[in-house]
């Protein structure tokens, strides 16, 4: 049997952005100031630096874009 999920089918790009929004999500839902605000938005700040190290290096987009063509 083979199983297979979205995050298999996506690229370290798509993946990266759906963390980012569902950290995001998961922060507007706490209340202001609470250790989950807090928490949230530490997660959304490194994953944003994760995306940012990401992009600046080209040979992963090269190679994704490669292996989508």
């Amino acid at each position: 049997m083979f199983i297979t999920t979205v995050e298999k089918m996506m690229t370290k790009f798509e993946l990266m952005e759906k963390r980012i929004d569902s950290a995001m999500t998961a922060q507007s839902r706490c209340k202001e100031g609470s250790w989950g605000d807090d928490y949230w938005g530490k997660v959304v700040i490194q994953l944003v630096r994760k995306l940012n190290q990401h992009v600046n290096d080209g040979k992963h987009l090269i190679y994704e874009y490669n292996s989508i063509n």
